[in-house]
């Protein structure tokens, strides 16, 4: 290899190696606990909303909300919220990110650590849905059934959204299968003590290539092909 194309070649890995950073990171976590309440470690949703408990650099996150907002206090280290008999666009848990100026993110994955009280393990369990302000909701960006029991963790692929360089709204829709006895608890489980349980969003957050640089990518990949075709 020539010193142009060895510079070429060096210069397309650096550039990789600059882009790829935090691969599968925690970009976001809610753990529902606020022990500034009379009550302790338990949630009141109707005055409160959780703040993120963890936020990736270069990323803003909003807190945790649920609509329509609940008006009660549930024990335990829990946000409380409702699975719907149906689908229903008018209740869900949303959350909003945005990458600082610069940056872009690549979405992967998101888990819900829940408690239903002893309704999931009925054969049709429940299903979570997730979908996004880039489309204006519209559509899944994924799901997952559960049935097992009635405390357990959903782990959705979310990795279909890449290069997200906007604010973007996330919804989460829970629906009781079993459509048995009215809405059902489906509660939010966290811990102040644990960093794999509540709400979490995984991904990268890099920084968006400067045009220059794109360019050198694309010189560096016409050099490696050319020589290789030799």
């Amino acid at each position: 290899m020539n010193s142009k194309n060895r510079l070429l070649a060096n210069s397309s890995t650096l550039l990789f190696l600059s882009v790829n950073t935090l691969s599968g990171a925690t970009l976001a976590r809610w753990t529902p606990v606020s022990t500034a309440l009379p009550e302790g470690t338990s949630y009141d949703s109707g005055s409160d909303t959780p703040s993120p408990s963890e936020a990736a650099a270069n990323l803003v996150v909003s807190t945790l909300a649920r609509v329509p907002a609940n008006s009660f206090t549930n024990a335990g280290i829990r946000y409380p919220g409702l699975a719907s008999q149906s689908f229903d666009t008018s209740e869900y848990t949303e959350f909003a990110i945005a990458p600082a100026s610069g940056y872009q993110v690549n979405l992967e994955s998101l888990s819900y650590s829940t408690n239903t009280y002893g309704r999931m393990n009925n054969a049709d369990g429940y299903t979570v849905y997730v979908r996004t302000s880039t489309d204006g909701f519209a559509t899944d960006l994924g799901s997952q059934t559960i049935t097992d029991s009635s405390a357990d963790t959903f782990v959705i692929d979310i990795s279909a959204l890449q290069g997200v360089d906007s604010p973007t709204t996330f919804r989460i829709y829970a629906v009781d299968n079993a459509q048995a006895g009215g809405n059902a608890w489906f509660d939010l489980d966290g811990s102040d003590t644990s960093t794999t349980t509540g709400l979490i969003i995984s991904g990268d957050v890099v920084s968006i290539p400067e045009p220059s640089a794109v360019l050198l990518l694309s010189f560096s990949s016409i050099a490696l092909l050319s020589r290789r075709r030799k």
